[in-house]
Parts: C-alpha cells; structure tokens; sequence
C-alpha cells in the first residue's frame, strides 16, 4: 500500500458525489508522492492543496507560485491539470496529465518532431466493462517546438496509463533509441520488453515501486518499424499520476535555487527519486 500522503483529507464538494472525492483523493496521492520526493533534497519546500483544488508551491526562501485548477479530473483527460493563470507566462507554469508528462518525456528523448499518441486509461468505477470506449475525439497539442496528436481510449484495467507513441525518424538504430530514452529523468526504461501490465507491475515492485505508484514513465517496448527515411519508432510506456509529481518537484527546485542550471536541479530529482526508491526495496 501507499503511504499516507502528507496532506489532510479533503471532504468533496458535494456529499453524493463519489467521482468527486476520488478526484481529490487522486490530487492527495499526487501531492503526497511530490512532497516524499521533496523531503528527500534541501530545497525545504512546500506543496500546499487547496480545497477547490489550487495548488500553491513555496520554499523557505519565500518564493511561491500560486496555480489555478485546470481539469482536475486526472483519470479521465489527457489535458493539464493546473496552470499559473496569469497573462502570457500561464504556459511556463502548465502541469500536463500523465499522458502528456509521458509523450512530452518520449518525444524530447528521440527529439522527435511530431507523433502519433495512442492513450488507454485506466477505467474507472463508472468505466467500461468488458469493453473499449472512445471517450473524446484525437486532440492536437504543440510544445517547445513538437507536436503530437492524442486519442484517448479507456479500458477494462485499472492499474497505469498505457501510451503507444509512433514517431518518425530516420536513420537510427534501435541502440539509438534505447539509449536517448535511458538519458531522460523522467523515463525508466525496462531492461527487456514486456508483454503486459501485469509483468509490467510486477517489474516495477522489484525495482523498488512495490506500492505500483512508480513516479517515472516507464518504457517497456521499443521498435523500429520500416527502413531509412520510412522508418517510425514505435514506444510503448506506462504512466501513473504520480509522474505529475516529477512536475511539481522541478518546480519547488527552480524556486529554491532560481540561478542553478536545469541539470543541476534535474540531478537532485534523480538522487531523490533513487532515495525514495531504495527506501522501498
């Protein structure tokens, strides 16, 4: 089982509203997994929830960033969850969902261009049973200069977000590939294919995530499919809410340390995630 997160429970808005209270049941987890990882750097920051679902991140230092809900219904869209909603720096600040935190991590891995997303999301008490149902049209998104599109399909499984991402590349090895992936924080690429969830969980209970919450987006399958400038890379991964939580920590570190590079502060993530990790095994 997880552990308690740090942050009191919240009582839904409406008292008959089940789905409601697993969506904020949902942010505790999410900031709870943000606040461990946290703890485990010298940046003495804190994640602060509210109850109609803002965040507000701060340090000791006395730097915050205030973010507003988005779509706070993270089981069920591939949009961001909260933004800094003030005027043109609102993107800076966007928190995506986790199939967003998953193709964003593939896409800048390969530097890849453009994409094709496949998303299956866990289905939820209300979901399909026995059943596949295409719940929203594809949708469009660009980012620090890639773009990709999305359609979101929701599954009979309970257990992590599933992304088939096709992207075309040309000229490179399955090494290649294998080896851009290893260099991204926010990647855990398995060290042989696996076939399905269940092996896949299985896996990442003994490599340290017993409690399935793994932060990382997890890279099970890779391939290439075609030959010279026709060939596509084909990625399978896993995500879990708790990778909205990487996030949320790269933004505590900005705050606490303002003039430090992006790769110092992604190396202090990594140390703390390996520390987390450990303290699980």
């Amino acid at each position: 089982m997880r552990d308690e997160p740090y942050v009191a429970a919240l009582p839904p808005r409406r008292e008959n509203s089940r789905r409601e209270a697993a969506t904020y049941r949902g942010l505790q987890d999410i900031v709870g997994c943000a606040e461990r990882l946290v703890a485990s750097t010298d940046w003495q920051g804190q994640i602060l929830l509210g109850q109609d679902g803002s965040l507000r991140l701060s340090t000791n230092a006395g730097h915050a960033i205030e973010l507003a809900p988005r779509s706070l219904d993270v089981a069920s869209s591939p949009s961001y969850v909260w933004a800094r909603d003030v005027g043109t720096d609102a993107a800076c600040f966007e928190v995506p969902s986790p199939a967003e935190v998953g193709s964003q991590a593939v896409l800048e891995a390969l530097c890849g261009s453009e994409a094709d997303v496949m998303v299956f999301v866990p289905a939820r008490h209300d979901g399909p049973i026995d059943a596949i149902a295409l719940t929203s049209p594809p949708r469009f998104y660009r980012s620090s200069g890639r773009s990709w599109t999305t359609q979101c399909v929701h599954v009979a499984q309970s257990r992590c977000w599933v992304l088939r991402i096709v992207c075309p590349l040309t000229e490179i090895s399955l090494d290649d590939i294998a080896s851009r992936l290893r260099q991204h924080r926010y990647l855990h690429v398995a060290d042989q294919d696996i076939a399905d969830t269940a092996l896949l969980c299985e896996f990442m209970a003994d490599v340290g995530w017993p409690d399935l919450w793994f932060p990382q987006v997890v890279v099970f399958s890779a391939h290439i499919c075609g030959t010279g400038r026709s060939s596509n890379a084909v990625v399978w991964a896993a995500a879990t809410p708790a990778c909205i939580a990487l996030y949320l920590c790269d933004a505590i570190g900005a705050l606490a340390h303002p003039g430090q590079q992006k790769t110092e502060v992604a190396r202090a993530l990594h140390q703390a995630l390996e520390r987390v990790r450990s303290a699980h095994r």
